[in-house]
């Protein structure tokens, strides 16, 4: 099994001290691609030691899932999902075995092969059991709708497809409500969105699938081409999910597609040379992407491989939500607005900025987000109702505060509103002086 690398977890967590769970089946399918027998007997190996961490426990929550990690103790009666089991896992693990499959299946041994099938109807099983999968949770909702189709295809469950069926539909209505996914502009789960909606166009269960699949693919490509700075090889916020804002310097699931159909050079990675890498654990799944990937139709795919011209996008998302954005030269802007209380999430970055430096970009973001409602404006930031301090962390630089605002590198921001001030080098704290704050930039 894989152990995990230094950074890939999280920089707290030593390398070598867990074996992880998703990671392993998708180097499994990329060693058994492999000419040496070695290679193919390390991939069978590692297909066994996952299969004997499902959990096969009727009338438990966790049902079908695979442990976290190999040292994951068994959960308990009342596990807590996320803490001590992740649901997602039957998702992830299942829909790459299903790849393994249809891959190299025939090569496979027959043992081997009905124990795959058995796990099959564990994860089927189980999800529909726990209940907890709604369709707005796009990235397990498309695999788990696939999951079930293809599975009940191959065994001829008819039931089952039709449950798969029924469940895409109920993914898709969703998506068409906005003509955008929930987890919007999220560049890892974008990732994890493609992968699925690969397996959609490339092994359909029904014309269903291969139908909206190509649909909801094209969709999502336009929507990160809309925000894309190919010479700060970044992604414009606001981010719904994003577990860090420079994409050159944490690895994104996105960046593998990008890397499978235009090129390294044209990857917004982290340099994959350093001893520790943020969130390095995911490019194991760049064999599998690169096995998966195809050119988008109808997509203008040119803001991935240079900068296009200056430009502004907008989208409204359920619930009330309004994406902004503004692709400039020199630097990025993005902002959502919403009466929604985000509980401080870290995920969710509803405040970028992103600007050329002589080396790379800098980023700075808005932390602790609770009620926001910012929107781009020109080359401005607007936050409307700010009742409480703000804080903006800044990645790699520190922050000089000035009468008119704050300078960070070259970009240079004036605050009307607010008063700024410092807690820590990296991280200005904005006090408002009125209900609406502008934040202007500019880079000289």
């Amino acid at each position: 099994m894989v152990w995990n690398p230094a950074g890939g977890l999280n920089r707290e967590v030593p390398a070598r001290m867990l074996h992880m769970v998703p990671n392993t089946a998708w180097l499994a399918h990329a060693f058994l691609g492999e000419d040496a027998a070695a290679d193919r007997a390390e991939a069978v190996a590692a297909i066994e030691a996952l299969l004997a961490l499902q959990y096969d426990d009727p009338g438990k929550k966790f049902h079908g899932t695979f442990a976290q990690f190999l040292e994951t103790p068994y959960p308990p009666e009342d596990a807590l999902m996320w803490i001590q089991y992740d649901p997602n896992w039957r998702q992830f693990v299942g829909t790459t075995f299903a790849l393994i499959l249809e891959d190299f299946g025939a090569s496979l041994p027959v043992a081997l092969v009905a124990r795959l099938e058995a796990s099959f109807r564990l994860a089927c099983d189980g999800e529909a059991a726990e209940g907890r999968l709604t369709a707005t949770y796009a990235n397990p909702a498309l695999m788990a709708s696939w999951l079930d189709a293809w599975f009940g295809r191959r065994v001829g469950d008819d039931a089952l497809v039709a449950r798969g069926e029924s469940f895409a539909r109920a993914v898709v209505a969703a998506h068409d409500e906005s003509g955008a996914f929930e987890e919007f502009n999220s560049p890892t789960y974008y990732g994890v969105d493609l992968y699925a909606l690969r397996l959609w166009i490339m092994f359909a269960p029904t014309e269903y699938f291969a139908e909206h699949g190509r649909r909801l693919e094209t969709a999502v490509w336009r929507h990160v081409a809309a925000g894309y700075h190919a010479e700060l090889r970044n992604y414009c916020g606001p981010y719904t999910r994003s577990y860090h804002p420079d994409a050159t310097q944490s690895v994104t699931l996105f960046a593998l597609w990008q890397w499978a159909l235009f090129g390294r050079a044209h990857a917004p990675l982290p340099s994959l040379d350093d001893d520790v890498i943020d969130h390095c654990h995911d490019l194991t799944a760049g064999p599998v992407f690169a096995r998966l990937a195809a050119p988008p139709g109808d997509v203008d795919l040119a803001p991935f491989t240079r900068f296009t011209g200056e430009r502004d996008f907008a989208q409204h998302l359920p619930n009330g939500r309004v994406v902004t954005g503004g692709v400039r030269a020199e630097f990025i802007l993005g902002a959502e607005a919403s009466d929604n209380d985000w509980g401080g999430w870290a995920q969710f970055m509803p405040v970028t900025v992103h600007w050329r430096e002589p080396t790379g970009a800098g980023v700075l973001w808005l932390t602790d987000p609770h009620v926001v409602r910012a929107s781009v404006v020109d080359n401005s930031i607007l936050l409307r109702g700010v009742t409480s301090d703000l804080v903006l962390a800044v990645s790699g630089r520190d922050v000089v505060v000035t009468d008119a605002g704050f300078t960070v590198g070259r970009l240079r921001c004036t605050v009307s509103g607010a008063a700024a001030s410092l807690d820590s080098p990296r991280r200005v704290v904005l006090a408002p002086r009125a209900d609406d704050l502008v934040l202007a930039f500019a880079v000289v």
